[in-house]
């Protein structure tokens, strides 16, 4: 991935994500992060991309989504009122 291009990244941030495909037929993808100042975020990778699992939220009054969060999973809803930690294997490793 030698296109990574990450600026002004200041949380709490909830952003706009866009995804295209890149022309030339070699599955790789163009992915955009935006909000209204702009764009803070921005690479090319395989168009094989794993996301979630999904969860939904209402932003806190500085923008931050540390509130509770709904999953979708029951497992996950039943375990998790937030976020878990990147080290969570049992919620980042399936």
């Amino acid at each position: 991935m030698s296109d990574l291009l990450l600026t002004a990244w200041e949380p709490p941030v909830t952003a706009r994500l866009a995804v295209a495909p890149v022309p030339g037929g070699e599955q790789r993808i163009h992915v955009t992060a935006s909000t209204e100042r702009g764009t803070f975020l921005e690479f090319t990778g395989g168009a094989d991309v794993l996301a979630g699992p999904p969860s939904g939220f209402r932003l806190g009054p500085d923008g931050s989504d540390d509130g509770p969060h709904l999953f979708h999973g029951k497992v996950d809803a039943r375990r998790h009122s937030t976020v878990p930690a990147p080290c969570e294997k049992t919620f980042f490793e399936r």
